[in-house]
């Protein structure tokens, strides 16, 4: 037969007691400064969410088309790391069957990268599987659009600000310039030019760095 559990009544002293109290606040301390660390994160992360007010605008899309938000839309979707393959689908068109030409990202100066030029769709998704790989950061500063055809909205230039893991400056600009089909809601031709860093780069909209 199984014995009875026995009870054990045990009186902390005032040392014991001195020392679980410490631990306790010890303990406490460092969740509140962990649940404070989560709040600041939070606060910055919703502080970089980028909308098209944040872009400078000359020029004008033809019919109303929304050429600058479907690029701030584009750039947090390669920000965010979403699914290279649904960002092809809706941002490219192929879901559509939507026209198509290239999507380019020229060498950065300062990082010995590889000059990119994507002329299928697939193309374009296995870049950016390479570049999510490296935490690829895209922002967009201004748009120029310089020309109007019925259905497309020629823009150009563009300033993005551009980070990522394999570039070894803090961050740095690029100028760019493409074409959006407004009917297919896709983006024909995106190129982005020459990286710079702050000592060697001019805003075309007169931005600070």
């Amino acid at each position: 037969m199984m014995g009875r559990a026995k009870k054990y009544n045990h009186t902390l002293d005032g040392t014991q007691e001195a020392q679980m109290s410490e631990v306790g606040m010890q303990r406490y301390f460092r969740l509140s400064r962990l649940v404070l660390i989560a709040m600041i994160l939070g606060v910055a992360t919703a502080a970089k969410a980028q909308t098209v007010a944040d872009v400078v605008v000359e020029g004008t899309a033809p019919n109303s088309c929304q050429v600058t938000n479907r690029l701030v839309d584009l750039f947090a979707a390669i920000t965010a790391g979403e699914s290279a393959a649904a960002v092809v689908d809706d941002y490219f068109g192929r879901a559509r069957g939507a026209p198509f030409m290239w999507f380019s990202v020229n060498a950065a100066r300062v990082s010995g990268q590889e000059h990119f030029a994507g002329y299928t769709w697939d193309d374009i998704e296995n870049y950016l599987r390479e570049r999510y790989a490296q935490n690829e950061s895209l922002e967009l500063r201004g748009i120029q659009f310089n020309r109007a055809d019925p259905d497309l909205a020629h823009f150009g230039f563009i300033e993005v600000v551009r980070r990522a893991d394999d570039l070894p400056a803090q961050y740095y600009k690029e100028t760019g310039k493409g074409a959006y089909d407004c009917s297919s809601q896709a983006f024909v031709v995106l190129s982005l030019g020459n990286g710079r860093t702050e000592a060697d780069f001019t805003s075309p909209f007169g931005l600070p760095w």
